[in-house]
């Protein structure tokens, strides 16, 4: 199965989103508890969703889906605008560890993709 048909399908899609979400909502968490914030998983769990959401968007829609997020951490948590955008810078850095710590499980185990 070529590249193009697997992203076309909506099984793909719906997996991508997926895992874009939990990428994204569990680093979040993490970074709201080293803050000592609070807020609810179910709100970040939004958030993360729609911020997936507008990630598809070609171009530029993970830099406006990073936008949306830290508005939406910062209506959803106690946390300030501020304080929304570094915890969304510490929840992007979390993210990236995870995903390379899974690439690298996915490469011992000789998973191929």
């Amino acid at each position: 199965m070529t590249t193009f048909e697997l992203t076309s399908s909506l099984g793909a899609l719906l997996i991508s989103l997926a895992i874009q979400t939990i990428f994204v909502a569990g680093p979040l968490w993490c970074a709201m508890k080293i803050m000592r914030k609070k807020g609810t998983f179910a709100s970040l769990i939004i958030a993360s969703i729609i911020a997936a959401l507008l990630g598809f968007i070609p171009y530029v829609g993970p830099l406006i889906g990073l936008v949306v997020l830290i508005i939406l951490i910062a209506r959803f948590t106690s946390v300030g605008k501020l304080g929304a955008a570094l915890m969304v810078v510490i929840a992007w850095v979390l993210g990236i560890a995870a995903t390379i710590g899974l690439l690298k499980l996915l490469d011992a185990l000789s998973i191929q993709f």
